[in-house]
């Protein structure tokens, strides 16, 4: 798992389908209608999208922006932690890929977490590299002091575009989802 991960705003109505079919036992078709929601667009025959909705796509640097947001490039162990279902979502499906999606409440509280994290604090570009590592010119990027494989500006730039889809959703009432595979 790793090499894509999409995220796009969702009216109300679009999250409330998903939970829906979710509740009647439907996890097949609510990861479906995940992934109909984040190929579709408005000229599409998808009823639940009626405008262009906000979309990014982080590719493989989601896991530094994880990293980035809970010290772990899992997740973290904390399930209901803001920063953790920014990317992996606040509600969780599990198919061909991870699935997620965030309610249009929660999306207000993901957004004001996003905002709170220091960025430049966390990272470590290796600039600043002393000792062995700076002799050897191994100065790779650190995130809370774990090497990561992503440079620093991909990360924060991955940051800024997921922040970006939070506020959008905020500003809109809409929730998220996300497709990472």
């Amino acid at each position: 798992m790793g090499n894509f991960a999409d995220f796009s705003a969702i009216p109300a109505t679009a999250f409330d389908e998903i939970m829906r079919l979710h509740a009647r036992g439907g996890e097949d078709a609510a990861t479906d209608l995940i992934i109909d929601l984040l190929d579709a667009g408005p000229d599409e025959t998808c009823e639940l999208i009626a405008v262009e909705l906000p979309r990014t796509q982080l590719g493989q640097r989601w896991r530094g922006v994880l990293l980035l947001l809970t010290g772990d490039d899992m997740g973290g162990d904390e399930p209901d932690d803001p920063l953790r279902e920014s990317i992996l979502g606040q509600h969780e499906f599990f198919a061909d890929g991870h699935y997620g999606v965030v309610s249009p409440e929660r999306v207000a509280v993901v957004k004001q977490a996003l905002e709170s994290v220091d960025v430049d604090a966390a990272i470590d570009d290796g600039s600043s590299a002393k000792g062995l590592r700076g002799l050897l010119g191994r100065r790779r990027t650190r995130i809370r002091g774990i090497v990561c494989d992503h440079p620093a500006e991909a990360v924060r730039s991955a940051h800024e575009a997921l922040l970006g889809i939070y506020r959008d959703a905020a500003r809109q009432g809409a929730g998220v989802v996300i497709a990472i595979g």
